[in-house]
């Protein structure tokens, strides 16, 4: 069972692909040596014992060379073992038909003619050695096959001279010294084939095989997901995000019970198996896990955020799961859900019916018929000094005509992880502007849409703004809000864009201020012309704390020149309070809610 399950593991694709794109001439050369060694022997041996022996070799070789120059121009991974059976058989028969070569010639060569093919064959043996290690088995046939001649040759004869039984022994010591060389590279190699090069965590196959064998000892699987990772690249580059994996992996060999079987099992994704059985425990472990992890971590001069979701999942009993590759898919399906409320996800069924729905959004999204089904929606922004509505949040909306009404935050996620967020962004800026040239009356009014990273790191942006701003009338503006996370960005790459759009006239507001990172050197040095205060604090403004909070903000954005939006008004009482410390603008379902075009033209007249 052990020689099989040896022999199983280096019985791999990826390691018969590598051998066979290495040997591909090799063999060629091996063919060219077994001539050159008849022609030396030519005069000592029978024509027709050349013409039999060297016509084999010269087969065998052919067909050894043949095989992987097919499997270079033909093959593909899936069939890569069906190549690999041919090349065994062959290579073997290889190997038995030289040490057979030396048997049936030893009568016909003198003393150092034998000395010089045996140091021939174990040249052609350590040649072989490098790359038939990864096949350890099948190099231990080789050996046995290339030795059983020589054994059967020393059992039949008593007479060899010292000087050959000399060379046989150092031939010998030389051999085993392949043995333990290959068995040492043969275990490095399957190391190397089961671990993620990058954190050095077990691949997923690893840990497919790894669970099977575990399967009693791991009551569940973890799935550690980093949503932006592809995000992070894009801002600060690859080698920003190798070390974003190489933290994560790091925080999970700390937390891990398992060290041995924690691994990547895709691009942002890493494995952790669970010992307990107790879900309550999980998510105490999963707890722990993303303390560990953080929400940001240091890159040089730069922050960033992280933004991890995790999914759990049992191995025996959640529905379904069979085996334990069943448990691990229901893991990551688990931890790709976006949920605002929490970032620890417990697998259940209905999440094949998100999974459903989100196949068919992100199908919609990419469809000819998506924007007769989009319309913004406005909600009105309130100046307090005098009451009047002098601006607007364009909030984007859409009506599936089989699934309803979509949540934005639902859409917006899944367009982000494409170029349609891009595309949403064009015709959102388009909408906006268009509206916005329709205002009513002659007073200064301002149109925000909002702008995720991906948009603002697009060249795709500066020229839809461009191309929009130039139909506004003098008195309109548009204005665009980022988060904070924007503000981590390459400050080259935002010193630049924020130029750009002060250029344009667009205004830039800072949306959800409070709940990031951002650096106070990012507002006295940025051109920012709005703090939008995160509705978290407006919320509850009975807590002597938050009313603090909120009053440090104000006056601080005043110190600075900026103006202060305060979101998520919904009472008369936040509407005091934010007048008592002269807060700027308000907007929220106290002032009014999101509605169409119509709705805010309307409430202007």
């Amino acid at each position: 069972m052990a020689l099989r399950g040896f022999f199983n593991h280096y019985y791999s694709d990826a390691a018969a692909a590598r051998l066979l794109r290495d040997v591909r001439y090799i063999h060629i050369l091996a063919a060219m040596g077994a001539t050159a060694l008849m022609i030396l022997l030519s005069q000592e041996l029978p024509r027709y014992f050349i013409t039999s022996w060297l016509s084999t070799l010269l087969c065998i070789q052919g067909g050894l060379t043949l095989i992987p120059m097919l499997f270079r121009h033909y093959g593909c991974t899936d069939t890569v073992k069906n190549w690999l059976v041919p090349y065994g058989a062959l290579s073997v028969l290889g190997h038995l038909t030289w040490g057979c070569l030396f048997l049936t010639f030893a009568d016909h060569l003198t003393l150092w003619q034998q000395i010089l093919v045996m140091l021939l064959l174990f040249v052609i043996l350590s040649m072989s050695m490098p790359m038939l290690a990864r096949f350890y088995p099948l190099f231990c046939l080789d050996v046995v096959m290339l030795g059983l001649p020589f054994l059967a040759l020393l059992a039949e004869r008593q007479d060899f001279a010292w000087q050959l039984w000399f060379v046989a022994g150092l031939l010998l010591m030389g051999t085993l010294s392949l043995l333990c060389r290959g068995h040492t590279e043969a275990q490095q190699h399957l190391d190397a084939v089961k671990r993620d090069p990058l954190t050095g965590l077990l691949n997923r196959e690893a840990c497919i095989t790894a669970l099977a064998s575990a399967a009693g000892e791991t009551r569940g699987a973890l799935i550690c997901r980093l949503h932006n990772y592809r995000a992070i690249c894009d801002a600060f580059g690859n080698r920003a995000g190798d070390a974003v994996l190489q933290h994560c992996a790091n925080s999970l060999r700390y937390v891990s019970e398992q060290q041995k079987l924690t691994g990547r099992v895709g691009e942002n994704e890493f494995f952790l198996p669970l010992a307990v059985a107790d879900s309550t425990l999980w998510q105490k472990r999963s707890r722990h896990l993303l303390r560990q992890i953080g929400a940001q971590m240091s890159w040089g001069e730069h922050l960033i955020a992280l933004d991890i979701g995790i999914g759990l999942a049992a191995i025996a009993s959640s529905p379904g799961a069979g085996t334990p590759e069943e448990a691990l898919r229901h893991a990551q399906l688990a931890a790709a859900v976006r949920n605002p409320h929490s970032r620890i996800i417990q697998y259940h069924p209905e999440l094949w019916d998100r999974l459903q729905r989100d196949v068919s959004l992100r199908s919609a999204l990419q469809g000819a018929a998506l924007y007769e089904q989009l319309t913004l929606h406005f909600q009105p922004i309130k100046r307090l000094r005098d009451g009047a509505i002098n601006g607007a949040e364009a909030l984007l909306r859409w009506q599936h005509p089989e699934l309803g009404p979509i949540p934005p935050d639902e859409f917006i996620a899944i367009a982000e992880q494409s170029e349609v967020i891009n595309d949403l962004g064009d015709w959102v800026i388009q909408q906006a502007a268009r509206h916005l040239a329709e205002i009513p009356g002659d007073a200064p009014f301002c149109i925000a849409v909002n702008v995720s990273m991906a948009q603002f790191t697009s060249p795709r942006l500066l020229a839809s703004l461009r191309d929009a701003v130039a139909e506004l009338p003098c008195n309109r503006r548009l204005a665009l809000e980022i988060t904070e996370s924007v503000m981590m960005l390459e400050p080259s790459l935002v010193n630049d864009t924020l130029a750009t759009l002060a250029s344009l006239g667009v205004k830039v507001a800072l949306d959800d201020f409070g709940t990031g990172y951002s650096s106070l050197q990012y507002l006295a040095t940025l051109p920012i012309h709005t703090l939008k205060i995160d509705r978290s604090f407006v919320s509850d403004l009975t807590q002597d704390k938050h009313r603090a909070v909120i009053k440090v903000i104000i006056e601080m954005a005043h110190a600075l020149g900026i103006n202060v939006v305060a979101e998520g008004v919904e009472s008369a009482g936040q509407l005091t309070v934010l007048e008592e410390y002269h807060c700027d603008e308000v907007q929220g379902y106290h002032i009014a809610r999101p509605a169409p075009f119509s709705s805010l033209v309307a409430a202007l007249r």
